[in-house]
């Protein structure tokens, strides 16, 4: 890759992708850096489930630990 950069054929061989920074996004929000009107003007919607579960211990469990 480096040497691809140090040659005329960098911008033809090497690609940038760019994409969204999603976490930045979700941190802002969540720190009210920036709200949710505003969000929406960019055409975002930040959308959180919860999740939740628990195991049940059994008794071949219990043995084990």
């Amino acid at each position: 890759m480096e040497v691809i950069k140090r040659t005329p054929f960098k911008k033809q061989y090497i690609r940038i992708k760019e994409d969204v920074n999603k976490e930045q996004i979700i941190q802002d929000f969540t720190t009210k850096k920036v709200d949710a009107e505003t969000l929406r003007s960019l055409g975002v919607e930040v959308v959180q489930d919860e999740t939740f579960w628990y195991e049940i211990k059994t008794a071949s469990d219990a043995d084990v630990a």
